[in-house]
């Protein structure tokens, strides 16, 4: 969804990829993600892209032939999370989508980003993270924003969060804020 995301900074926010191809089994998460609307999905590729008319470019990527010459390619986004420079706000940015998700688990980012899940594990690893503490930030920022933007309940936070019960939330959220979430509200409505 990030190359997405940066396509429309450019094209404007109503534009959609002609299709859409992702390495990950069929899944409800993906089919239902409204960055893909307007588009083919397809699963189970070799390789995950974002097709987008030529015309989106102002400028062809042009390459060196082995006779020297240039050639135009044509211009297909394709790429894997390990061939990113760092891998971890793209993660975090993907994680922001399904963070309300019920069955947010490794094995599903892990196949939404077109790898195994210790393959994940090992490339958060190497860049100092881990996945429990990517999601702990994708929670956190989704409950800072529903405490600053919206008068919904911390009951109601708690279970898009997926928490049991709220106390489990608050004793979350205060671990990693030093506040209970009515003290962030009251301290942030001012």
């Amino acid at each position: 969804t990030g190359m997405i995301d940066l396509i429309r900074a450019f094209a404007g926010k109503n534009w959609r990829p002609d299709s859409v191809e992702l390495m990950m089994a069929e899944n409800r998460i993906a089919a239902k993600n409204s960055v893909f609307a307007g588009g083919p999905l397809r699963l189970s590729r070799p390789g995950t892209a974002v097709v987008f008319a030529r015309d989106l470019l102002s400028l062809e990527k042009k390459r060196k032939t082995a006779s020297g010459h240039e050639s135009a390619q044509p211009h297909r986004s394709v790429g894997r999370l390990e061939a990113t420079a760092n891998p971890i706000p793209v993660l975090r940015k993907m994680l922001q989508s399904y963070v309300t998700e019920p069955n947010l688990s490794l094995g599903l980012v892990a196949d939404i980003a077109g790898m195994t899940p210790r393959g994940l594990q090992r490339l958060l690893k190497a860049h100092g993270s881990s996945f429990r503490e990517l999601v702990n930030d994708a929670r956190l920022n989704y409950a800072l924003r529903q405490l600053d933007d919206s008068n919904t309940s911390i009951v109601k936070i708690a279970s898009d969060l997926c928490y049991r019960e709220a106390g489990h939330f608050t004793r979350a959220f205060k671990r990693l804020t030093g506040l209970t979430p009515s003290e962030y509200r009251r301290q942030n409505s001012r």
